[in-house]
Formats: C-alpha cells, structure tokens, sequence
C-alpha cells in the first residue's frame, strides 16, 4: 500500500482505538458505531492521500456497515423474522481484528475484507437464506464451481 508511514500508523491508531472499543461495547449498537471509526478513518486518509486500495477497503467496509445496520434497523422497527445469528457479535470482533491485523499485506488484507464482506452478507435476507441451507458463509471459502451438467 503506497501510503506514508504517517498515515499508516493514524490508520493503525484508529484501528486499534475501534477494536478496543468494541471488545468493551454493551450493546450491538455501540458495537457498530464503533466498527464505522475503520472506514471513516479510512477515507480521510485517502481524501488527503489518495490510493485505490484505501477506496476499495473503504467500499467493502461500507457496504458491511450498511448491510449490519439495515437489518439492525429491521429488528429494531418489529421485522425480526430474519435474526442475527448468536454468534454474529464475537464474529464481527474476530473479522474487523482480521482486518486490522492485515490491512499493509495486500494478500491478507484482501482475504480479510472478504470473510468481513460474508459475514455482512449474512445479515441480509438473502444471506440469512443461504445460511438456512446450511451454506457457512461465516467460514467462507473459495472454492472452484464444478460444473455438474458433464
């Protein structure tokens, strides 16, 4: 990642003020708003000092915020057909410590993001489906699609 070895250590320092803060949160909500100091930091950073890869972490981190708190806000309006699963918080902890404990190797970081972005998804209705079926997206892995039809 070709960012200066000063933004990378306010980027480690917001990352770590985060996880600290949401291993000591109560409740979900504080959870997520803290999860949201990741990509707010991150995108300060590239609006100072632009590198795609900061806007690409940015966008899946994002996108994962939105879909947690769309289906919060559901919850919390009386739609709760669609629940998070028990293990959804500790997961959410465990993946945004992944991503901080990789975010400077592109290989790992990329991994990161993605297992962030699957455990996201589950939160959607579509997701929440999958795992009905018994597809682990919470153990998300790349796996080469056979085709059955030969």
């Amino acid at each position: 990642m070709n960012i200066s070895t000063t933004n990378k250590k306010i980027l480690t320092d917001e990352f770590n003020f985060a996880i600290d803060k949401m291993e000591s949160s109560k409740n979900p909500d504080e959870v997520l708003y803290y999860f949201t100091g990741f990509y707010n930091m991150i995108q300060r950073i590239f609006n100072i000092e632009y590198c795609e890869e900061l806007v690409f972490a940015y966008v899946i981190m994002d996108r994962a915020y939105g879909d947690i708190m769309g289906r919060m806000n559901l919850i919390k309006s009386g739609q709760a057909a669609v629940a998070f699963e028990d293990d959804f918080g500790p997961e959410l902890i465990k993946k945004t410590k992944n991503v901080r404990d990789s975010f400077f190797n592109r290989e790992k970081r990329l991994k990161s993001l993605q297992d962030l972005i699957a455990l996201s998804y589950t939160a959607t209705g579509n997701g929440h489906y999958l795992l009905q079926k018994k597809l682990s997206l919470l153990d998300f892995k790349k796996e080469a699609i056979t085709d059955k039809t030969n």
